[in-house]
């Protein structure tokens, strides 16, 4: 692996999870988290609660549940958000 990593032969490509602030402020709005500051475990647990009262069933990693509680309160409203969080998010 370290090979790899230091390979200039190989093309790397990383990228960095989304942020969660948006997520959890609306989480707070909504009413599925008191404070934008909570811990992971319990903005985790607010996001599961929240993908299940819209009908989906939440990952299991934290970072794959920022990412659909983004996609359905930005891209599923508007598709053309997709765009921003493609591009650099």
């Amino acid at each position: 692996m370290d090979e790899l990593f230091r390979s200039r032969v190989t093309t790397q490509s990383w990228r960095l999870p989304r942020k969660d602030l948006s997520v959890r402020e609306m989480l707070v709005a909504r009413g599925y988290l008191s404070g934008v500051e909570a811990e992971q475990k319990i903005a985790m647990e607010a996001m599961t609660s929240f993908l299940a009262s819209v009908g989906m069933e939440a990952a299991t990693t934290y970072n794959l549940c920022v990412w659909q509680c983004l996609q359905e309160t930005t891209v599923k409203v508007d598709p053309n958000t997709r765009k921003l969080y493609t591009a650099g998010s």
